[in-house]
């Protein structure tokens, strides 16, 4: 069976003066479309082990990058033009087998990866939903690198040297933006008989506007306690008390 009713939305869409324009009567499959957008991205796309693979992907590329492009496309087209999913897969597979140290040990590093060797295995996640009002953008949660620098900040003294890695698999739930394309979907609203923003419709602004699954990995598994201690006292669910809290 469907899992929303694409039919249902279409019928119910159509473009008036303001712009493209649902039917109140569709808002319910509009709404479950989205829903369900959603859950793909949490339960697929941002899978723990897709997105363990896609770190150990991006640092392979960090430290093959010189071996494997040759410079400003507009200077090396012919050689960019032979570049391919197969020619990757084949020169770094035979990596391992050079006479360079440095292209054997990124060879053996493609290796596992090729072999589906995941070297890093989740410890602690949290989902976190940002709606209208929440400013996302001053959290922690903003990048990468401040989660990073903010978990090893408050690990005990004797793991602030751990190795471990962070991700943040973010989800854009509904279209909200400032930019061009703001201002440009409404509904209609049949008892007033007039279009309104999308935006103020009820069903709709119950959706979050993004989500993100903020994880933490390291290489053995380990010190998943500590590390789940740390992420519910920056998210303030474990803070301290205060002396000014009466």
């Amino acid at each position: 069976p469907r899992s929303f009713d694409l039919n249902r939305v279409l019928h119910y869409s159509q473009f008036t003066d303001c712009g493209l324009t649902l039917h109140e009567r569709g808002m319910p499959a509009l709404v479950h479309f989205l829903s369900m957008k959603a859950e793909l991205f949490r339960s697929v796309y941002f899978h723990r082990t897709v997105r363990a693979i896609d770190l150990h992907l991006a640092d392979l590329f960090a430290r093959s990058f010189k071996y494997l492009f040759p410079g400003d496309p507009r200077t090396h087209l012919d050689e960019y033009l032979e570049f391919t999913e197969f020619s990757l897969l084949s020169r770094v597979r035979d990596w391992r087998h050079s006479k360079n140290p440095e292209l054997q040990q990124l060879g053996e590093a493609w290796r596992t990866w090729l072999d589906r060797r995941v070297p890093w295995i989740m410890v602690c996640q949290r989902n976190l939903s940002f709606g209208d009002g929440q400013a996302e953008g001053s959290s922690i949660f903003s990048s990468p690198q401040v989660f990073r620098a903010s978990l090893r900040e408050q690990l005990p003294d004797e793991l602030k040297e751990i190795e471990f890695e962070v991700d943040l698999a973010r989800h854009i739930h509904r279209p909200n933006t400032r930019g061009a394309a703001a201002g440009m979907n409404f509904y209609f609203d049949a008892a007033s008989g007039q279009s309104r923003p999308l935006s103020m419709h009820g069903l709709y602004q119950r959706l979050p506007i993004s989500h993100t699954i903020a994880r933490v990995y390291t290489r053995d598994g380990n010190h998943k306690t500590v590390f789940s201690s740390v992420l519910d006292q920056l998210l303030g669910a474990a803070s301290k008390d205060d002396l000014t809290n009466m």
